[in-house]
């Protein structure tokens, strides 16, 4: 179906589900230990494909001597902090010493000795920069029934980020609760899967520019995985929930882009619970 526009258009209709059942079924326990839950903030440039992180996330050690983080290999660590309780400032912390490990092509793991982290949960900020750039490739089979693959991506046309992509640091496995600031360039729009609490401008203690959009989301119950997914959308939510309590956050986004004809095309794609690959923006 299309839709008369003034000007060079393309739009996509993006369906981001996140169920979140009365009771959440425990993962099983890695020898690594579990992420707990994760403070993020992510400052994104999508011209340069790159992003700029830090979270500070808590962390249950397993029974194992060393604890094995998992990152995507072109994200690079700047530092990890202990702190010295779950609620004190990470300027009274101190430096973690780790080893990184590049062997594997898809992610790069980072090792810690657990007799650093002591006795119990242990709170740890990391500070990490670099870049995600796997432009989406056409599918192997039919175009209109399967998306585009990519493992994750940052560009001036779109961005998505998945649990494919390892765009934050975790151990496999962990079911873990999420807290959500992202900072995007004026007229960029990020959906994930709970509802915005506050956007506005960044802060200059926090942003390196100014014109940057800060948006803060509500506490993300716990997952094993968290989506973001940004463009220049038009978005608005609608709640729902079935008879046996489940509550899935419908976001419909429409984005702008280039189609032929200076018309809008829509589509309905939706993101399951278990997303591993985008519904893409369809060329006309």
């Amino acid at each position: 179906m299309a839709y008369a526009y003034s000007g060079p258009a393309l739009a996509c209709v993006l369906w981001l589900i996140s169920l979140s059942p009365p009771f959440a079924e425990p993962a099983a326990a890695s020898s690594s230990g579990s992420v707990l839950r994760h403070n993020l903030f992510v400052q994104i440039d999508p011209e340069r494909h790159a992003l700029v992180a830090t979270d500070r996330f808590t962390i249950e050690p397993g029974p194992a001597q060393t604890i094995q983080l998992s990152l995507a290999p072109t994200l690079q660590i700047d530092r990890l902090v202990l702190s010295p309780s779950q609620t004190s400032a990470d300027d009274g912390g101190r430096d973690l010493s780790f080893d990184v490990d590049h062997q594997s092509a898809a992610a790069q793991h980072i090792t810690i000795p657990a007799s650093l982290l002591g006795k119990g949960p242990a709170t740890i900020t990391a500070y990490y920069h670099g870049t995600i750039h796997d432009p989406p490739k056409e599918p192997r089979h039919l175009r209109f029934v399967t998306p585009s693959e990519t493992a994750g991506h940052i560009g001036p046309e779109g961005i998505y980020l998945s649990s494919e992509t390892q765009w934050y640091l975790d151990v496999p496995e962990s079911l873990s609760g999420y807290r959500l600031r992202v900072a995007l360039p004026s007229g960029w729009t990020a959906v994930t899967q709970a509802k915005v609490r506050s956007s506005g401008s960044c802060p200059a203690a926090l942003c390196s520019n100014r014109d940057l959009i800060l948006t803060e989301w509500e506490a993300i119950q716990p997952s094993e995985a968290l989506t973001l997914v940004a463009n220049r959308f038009v978005a608005k939510t609608r709640d729902w929930s079935s008879k046996e309590g489940q509550r899935p956050a419908g976001h419909l986004s429409v984005f702008r882009g280039r189609a032929a004809g200076g018309r809008i095309s829509r589509c309905d794609c939706p993101l399951s619970r278990d997303v591993h690959r985008p519904a893409w923006p369809l060329s006309v």
